[in-house]
C-alpha cells in the first residue's frame, strides 16, 4: 500500500473512529420553536431545488469530497454516489492526486460516475501534485 493509499484509508478510519466523534449535546434541547403554521401550502408546494453551474439540483446540497484512493473508498464513494442521484444532489470526490500516482486507484473515484451519471460532480486534484506520491 501505498504512502497516499495508507493515509486515504486512515481518513475515514478518523472519520468513523468513537474518538473523532463528540460527547457534548447539540443543545438542541434548549432550543423552543414557536408554531407559526402556514395552512395555506403543503410539502408539495415547496420547491427546495436550484440551477447550479447550470445543473439542476433538486436542492442546494453537496455531498462533500470524501475521500478515494483505497480499496475500501469504492464502497464508500459508491453508497454517497447512489444517495446522490437518488437525491438529485451534486457530490464531490476526496482528491484524486492516489489515481495520479497509481492508477489502479481509479475506481476509487470513476465508482461516482458509475452510480451518480446524470449528478454534478465536482472533483479535485490536490494543489501540490508534482507527478509524485
Amino acid at each position: 500500500m501505498s504512502i497516499i493509499e495508507s493515509r486515504k484509508r486512515e481518513h475515514v478510519e478518523l472519520a468513523v473512529s468513537e474518538g473523532s466523534q463528540s460527547q457534548r449535546s447539540a443543545l438542541w434541547g434548549d432550543v423552543h420553536l414557536v408554531p407559526d403554521s402556514v395552512p395555506d401550502i403543503g410539502p408539495d408546494d415547496v420547491d427546495l431545488s436550484v440551477d447550479f453551474l447550470g445543473h439542476r439540483l433538486r436542492a442546494p446540497l453537496v455531498i462533500s469530497g470524501m475521500t478515494g484512493g483505497h480499496a475500501q473508498a469504492l464502497e464508500v464513494n459508491r453508497n454517497l454516489a447512489v444517495a446522490a442521484a437518488e437525491l438529485g444532489l451534486a457530490i464531490g470526490t476526496g482528491s484524486q492526486r492516489a489515481a495520479l500516482a497509481d492508477p489502479e486507484l481509479v475506481d476509487t473515484y470513476s465508482v461516482v460516475r458509475a452510480h451518480a451519471p446524470d449528478a454534478f460532480v465536482i472533483g479535485n486534484i490536490a494543489s501540490s501534485w508534482t507527478g509524485h506520491p
